[in-house]
This record gives C-alpha cells, structure tokens and sequence, in this order.
C-alpha cells in the first residue's frame, strides 16, 4: 500500500503476524505477535510470547521491515485484521511475490506428483545471491517451466531436490508454454 493510500484510510490497521515454523524455538507457531500499522506507515508491534516486548518499525515502509526481520523465509507472515488486502486494495510487492513464489511451488509440486516431473535445485553459482535462491522447474505437455523462489521457502514443502537440465527457455517462452498448458 502506497504512502498516500495509507494517508487516505480512515483508520489504523491491525496486524498479526502469523509464523508457520518457530524457526529459532523462541516463539512458537500461528499468530505470535499483534500490531498496528499507523496511517504513515509504520508499525508498532508486541509479542505474545513472554516477556511480551512490544517493538517499533519507525518507516514509512514498516510492515516490510518487519516482514524482512521476522519473515524468515516466507515462514512467518503479515496478516491484516480489518481487511485481507482482497477488497480492491493494491497489494505491497512483497505481496505480489510471495503469492507468485507459492504458486510456482505449488505448480512443480503437482508436476511431480504426475506423469511429468518436477522439483528444485540450486540456483546457478554465477548468480548474485546464489545461495538465497532455489530454481523450481516442472515437465509439462507444453515444454519446460522454471522459477526463481527464496531457498527457505523450499524447505517448507514436501517438493524434492531434483536438478534438471535446462532446455534454456526464457520468461517470455516459458510463459506461452504456460499459455499452451491451460488450453489443454
């Protein structure tokens, strides 16, 4: 949400943060901590484990800041209370990304349990941030099919390590090929 739509709401929101692995043992899992996000954008937060310290992201961009020191991967998340960010309302580009990261692990993940294949490797060495990053890839009717994803978020699926060879598509070749698949 841009600063000016943030500027524009009535009211703060109310956050969650929800964590689906306790990654360091300290706080347990589902909703740990409870929020608000100010009309200017920062974030005042307090956990529910004890001793229950309650935190300040003093940004215009709070929740990203929160999300980037508590994310952990995609294994904790933001959740707003007074809306679910489908009402019309942009979602941040955090946002966008982890819904379009699930969905490419969620797709090789289907791919695997079919007579085509799937899974993930690690990202080329050249890379930058090569070790932060896992390729998902999947077989389909329509060719071969591959994403970039964070590393972490491999390691919450069942998906299995399976390099591949890659048939070097690019964005625009592997989004026909996706064209191609939902003719089918």
């Amino acid at each position: 949400m841009s600063r000016r739509q943030l500027l524009n709401n009535p009211r703060p929101r109310r956050l969650q943060l929800y964590r689906r692995e306790d990654v360091n043992g300290m706080s347990g899992t589902g909703v740990v901590a409870e929020g608000i996000q100010f009309r200017d954008g920062s974030v005042a937060y307090k956990w529910l484990t004890s001793p229950g310290t309650l935190q300040y992201a003093e940004t215009a961009d709070g929740v990203e800041a929160v999300q980037h020191i508590h994310g952990h991967g995609g294994k904790t998340s933001i959740r707003y209370m007074d809306d679910n960010n489908d009402g019309g309302e942009a979602k941040t580009i955090s946002e966008v990304y982890e819904d379009r990261n699930r969905l490419a692990v969620a797709f090789a993940s289907l791919a695997a349990k079919t007579d085509y294949d799937g899974g993930w490797m690690m990202s080329d060495a050249d890379d930058a941030d090569a070790a932060e990053w896992a390729i998902v890839w999947a077989e389909t009717p329509a060719g071969q099919v591959s994403w970039h994803v964070p590393h972490d978020m491999v390691n919450l699926t069942n998906l299995k390590h399976n390099p591949y060879q890659w048939d070097g598509h690019d964005r625009m070749e592997k989004n026909d090929r996706l064209l191609d698949v939902s003719k089918l």
